[in-house]
């Protein structure tokens, strides 16, 4: 018999997905975005991973560079990669554009080279992309792939202390 507190939550989770489906559907960005907002990180990838794949596309459209791009950083990579091949190249450079560095290329990694290649042309930031090629030439997870670039400075007379 189940506790009725993994019910209640369970039933809940469902409602949400119902909401974000009808959303999607009605291609209401506010309120996909308030079904989403009901449920934490966790449950949200539980909930996407619940979409065809039709609905992740016309979701990750509609609601917009920023937003899909705050959404697709807390799924599984795989998740985002999978969202990401299938739309169109200007929004998913667009939507790589805003993803932190090495979240952007961590996915870029995973996309097929021709696919990674024609986004990253697609990026109109130079700055951007020479950043995001930079991390690209190191395996994942290695120290080279999470450095920032830059140097940092201290005066001469500083001390470990200050």
């Amino acid at each position: 018999m189940t506790d009725t507190g993994e019910k209640d939550e369970r039933d809940l989770m469902d409602e949400a997905l119902e909401r974000l489906e009808q959303a999607i559907e009605t291609r209401n960005a506010g309120e996909a975005l308030n079904a989403l907002k009901t449920l934490d990180w966790e449950d949200q990838r539980w909930a996407i991973s619940h979409l065809s794949m039709r609905r992740l596309k016309l979701l990750t459209l509609i609601l917009g560079t920023e937003d899909a791009a705050k959404l697709l950083s807390h799924l599984a990579e795989a998740q985002a990669v999978e969202i990401l091949e299938e739309l169109p190249r200007p929004e998913t450079a667009a939507i790589i554009a805003t993803l932190s560095r090495r979240i952007a290329a961590d996915i870029l990694r995973e996309l097929h080279e021709d696919d990674a290649v024609e986004i990253l042309a697609a990026i109109t930031d130079t700055n951007d992309r020479l950043e995001l090629e930079r991390r690209m030439a190191y395996t994942e997870g290695c120290a080279g792939s999470l450095m920032r670039g830059g140097a940092v400075t201290f005066p001469v007379a500083a001390t470990v202390g200050e």
